[in-house]
C-alpha cells in the first residue's frame, strides 16, 4: 500500500499523513532518496530548498525509524569525511506494513 493508493473521497493522502503528523519535507526526503542511489546533504539541501539543519533533523527522524541509513565516507576532495543517505527500501515496506497491522489491531 502506498500513499497514493488510499481512497477517501475529499481526502488526499498528503492530508491523511499530515494528520499522523508526517511532513511534507520529510515525504519529499524520503521521495528523493527513493528515487536515487545515494544522495548527501547538500543535494538534499538543493533539491529541497531546507536549510542544512532542517534537512539534518528530518534525517535524524528518518534514520531513527528505519526508513533511512546513512554511509560515511572520505569526501571526494580530500575535504574530511561525508555522509551518503539512501532509503532502506528494503525495510520501509515492512514499516508500513506494522504501522498498518498497528491501526488496525
Amino acid at each position: 500500500m502506498t500513499a497514493d493508493t488510499i481512497t477517501i473521497p475529499g481526502v488526499l493522502p498528503v492530508q491523511i499523513l499530515a494528520a499522523l503528523g508526517i511532513t511534507q519535507s520529510r515525504l519529499e526526503i524520503l521521495r528523493i532518496l527513493l528515487s536515487q542511489r545515494e544522495t548527501t546533504t547538500a543535494e538534499l539541501i538543493g533539491e529541497t530548498g531546507l536549510s542544512m539543519n532542517g534537512v539534518r533533523q528530518h534525517l535524524q527522524a528518518l534514520v531513527g525509524c528505519g526508513l533511512v541509513e546513512g554511509r560515511r565516507a572520505t569526501h571526494p576532495r580530500g575535504a574530511g569525511p561525508i555522509t551518503y543517505w539512501r532509503a532502506a527500501a528494503d525495510h520501509i515496506e515492512d514499516q508500513m506494513d506494522q504501522l498498518c497491522r498497528y491501526l488496525l489491531a
